[in-house]
């Protein structure tokens, strides 16, 4: 028997080579902006009709860090509200303080372009939203959250099953199924029959990034190293004898072409709105470029980004003028968030796109219910999620979890009412039209244990 020929398919890495090991370890890591752990691992699936240039437009916004929900949507006035303010002396804020939703429940004052939304019938919340026996680490259920698996499996995400079973052919591709404004692909997306999607954080500056995936080239080695390394092997031809090269060579093929089309995607843009409409901040310019990729008529039905900044054990507050503590590094990052959905809703509209569009905010865990001893909040369990869109059934769903000092879980945090995989399924089942035994497949759950929310017409 003639000795196996050797795979330089770039789906396929030649043997003793990882797929993600030579994506981390090869000279062309990732483009910071441009993506090129995407478009060297592209998503290998073409959308079978609901794309996103006509279909559902899926946004996901992950508050990383643990956002504390009990300062977000706040229990003001509601039979236990007194248990609110007695463990939170120096951090409740006041009903008279609050934005006002109902039963009991009002936002966070620096969340008024949410009120308005609230107001116009397009802001579902969902309280209570956590899993059974939390864990309160941020690696653990960061994981849970992105894979829809209790124990943080990484092999795939639940988005990436979801491509997974649009997808109509394995042999040809879209690159622009999904999309993430990250530097680095991410396991929500991460598929079972490919490791990445897009990843495009700045569209208008591809940078390579060095193998650890942090650090972006200087720009004058940057282009060295684009213009004459990577265009010099890309030149090269298939030796056939030298499979680790010839796989580097055809992966470097496959990127410039996926390039290419980026590039290509981006000149078509055609948005003009002003940019002073979005916030200046990450999620700001990552609402606006994702507007902009959607004005443009992107293929992409999913689209995620993230908002760093919520893990706050200390300096949770500042106080104003009259001592209040409405001021600070959360009501900032509350109120850059709302500032930059607000902005992405108008632009929607614009459009005429918000009946297509859903928005859903997570964050991997809340915060305790009492306050520390370091003006901050630590890690704790249930919290509330946001789900905005022109389709969506403004409302409160999901019970709000007692704040009874014999309902605590872990160390003074609120206990789950709601299962995050009941969020996950109302979508994929009302929103991106799966069936519920398809939504039940991807999610890995049995649809009886994990009723529709109904939060979507």
């Amino acid at each position: 028997m003639g000795a196996q020929k050797e795979s330089t398919d770039v789906q396929n890495p030649p043997r003793g080579i990882g797929r993600r090991s030579f994506l981390k370890k090869s000279i062309a890591a990732g483009f910071a902006g441009g993506g090129l752990n995407g478009v060297l691992a592209p998503f290998a699936a073409a959308s079978d009709g609901d794309a996103g240039s006509d279909g559902p437009i899926l946004l996901v916004i992950y508050q990383e860090g643990g956002n504390d929900s009990l300062n977000t949507v706040i229990p003001h006035s509601r039979e236990d509200s007194t248990l609110y303010y007695r463990d939170r002396p120096k951090l409740a804020i006041r009903e008279e303080e609050t934005l006002m939703l109902q039963d009991g429940l009002g936002l966070h004052p620096s969340l008024g372009a949410l009120q308005g939304l609230w107001d116009s019938g397009d802001l579902a919340i969902v309280n209570g939203v956590g899993q059974p026996s939390p864990n309160l680490s941020h690696f653990k259920l960061r994981n849970v959250w992105a894979s829809s698996s209790l124990d943080g499996d990484t092999g795939s995400g639940w988005l990436g099953r979801y491509f997974d079973h649009k997808c109509s052919s394995e042999d040809s591709f879209d690159p622009f199924v999904g999309l993430e404004t990250l530097t680095s692909a991410g396991l929500s997306f991460r598929t079972q029959s490919s490791n990445t999607a897009v990843t495009m954080k700045n569209p208008d500056l591809f940078k390579y990034l060095a193998a650890n995936d942090s650090h972006i080239l200087l720009p004058e080695i940057d282009n060295e190293f684009s213009e004459q390394i990577l265009r010099k092997m890309n030149d090269l031809a298939t030796t056939g004898t030298r499979p680790v090269l010839d796989y580097a060579r055809n992966s470097i093929q496959a990127a410039f072409k996926s390039a290419g089309e980026i590039q290509e995607f981006l000149r078509n843009t055609k948005a003009s709105f002003p940019p002073n409409n979005f916030p200046n901040s990450i999620v700001g310019r990552d609402l606006r470029n994702i507007a902009r990729y959607i004005d443009t008529g992107s293929r992409s039905s999913v689209y995620f980004t993230v908002q760093k900044g919520y893990d706050s054990h200390t300096s949770q507050f500042v106080n104003n003028a009259s001592g209040r503590p409405l001021l600070g590094s959360h009501a900032n990052l509350l109120s850059d968030l709302d500032s930059a959905i607000g902005a992405f809703s108008t632009e929607m509209k614009r459009q005429g796109k918000w009946d297509r569009v859903v928005i859903m905010t997570y964050s991997e865990f809340s915060r305790r219910i009492t306050e520390n001893g370091t003006d901050g909040t630590d890690h704790g369990a249930a919290g509330s999620m946001f789900v905005l869109g022109g389709g969506v059934k403004s409302g409160l769903y999901g019970q709000f979890p007692s704040l009874s000092d014999d309902d605590r879980i872990l160390n003074n945090s609120m206990d789950s009412t709601t299962d995050f995989r009941q969020v996950y399924r109302t979508i994929l089942e009302s929103f991106m039209n799966l069936s519920a035994s398809d939504a039940a497949s991807i999610l890995r759950i049995d649809a009886q244990n994990f009723p529709n929310l109904d939060f979507l017409t």
